[in-house]
């Protein structure tokens, strides 16, 4: 039976060739990339996530966002804020708090049911994007789902500059009810830019799904 959290069958396996180079010890160098998961209620479901992140890349930092202290392993800084109680709060958290706390060129934002299962599919190009998500089929704007992306320092300077009054869903503020002003005035770039190039080893990454569930099988 296979694992959660493990590559699912027929899942491309190889290292792409200007990849190799980012491996360390069987493990992706992602050191300029902070891990970031914000989560105030269930912080034991979210260290699972987090520590699937781990097991395949190194990260310049690894932050759990909760509203107590938790017995947690040490690499895992622990963040007090409010409690999240609604997802109207964590889209307004998102947009506009996480950029002050995290160190990172770029933030990979993962959630419990949101991880990474196979860090060999990673490109370097996904940094030449400030925002990439799992892709959107029912909407007009491709991407995309926030729950698993990776996002840049610059999106998080140019974010304060625009004037956000509809905060929820967070992806969908920034993507599609601001994405053109963003594209427009400050030149950033969305995965669906440059989609086809990226789309298959961002689906691999993620198992080819925006959420990928993390509690095992009953009896596992």
């Amino acid at each position: 039976m296979q694992k959660y959290g493990m590559p699912a069958p027929g899942m491309p396996s190889a290292v792409h060739s200007d990849e190799k180079s980012a491996m360390h010890n069987d493990k992706l160098d992602l050191h300029n990339i902070s891990l970031v998961c914000v989560e105030t209620r269930y912080p034991e479901l979210a260290s699972f996530a987090i520590e699937r992140c781990l097991a395949g890349a190194d990260f310049k930092e690894c932050l759990l966002f909760t509203s107590r202290l938790h017995d947690l392993p040490p690499h895992m800084r622990q963040v007090l804020i409010a409690p999240i109680e609604s997802v109207e709060a964590y889209s307004a958290f998102v947009v506009h708090e996480l950029g002050d706390h995290f160190k990172g060129t770029h933030v990979l934002i993962v959630q419990w049911d949101s991880f990474i299962v196979d860090a060999r599919q990673w490109q370097s190009a996904f940094l030449d994007c400030d925002y990439i998500g799992a892709p959107w089929s029912h909407r007009p704007v491709a991407v995309g789902n926030g729950g698993f992306s990776l996002r840049s320092r610059r999106l998080y300077e140019v974010l304060p500059q625009l004037a956000i009054t509809q905060v929820h869903p967070e992806d969908y503020a920034i993507c599609e009810l601001h994405g053109d002003q963003l594209r427009e005035d400050f030149g950033v770039r969305f995965a669906d830019a440059c989609l086809l190039a990226l789309r298959a080893s961002w689906h691999a990454l993620t198992r080819g799904r925006s959420r990928t569930a993390v509690l095992p099988a009953q009896g596992a």
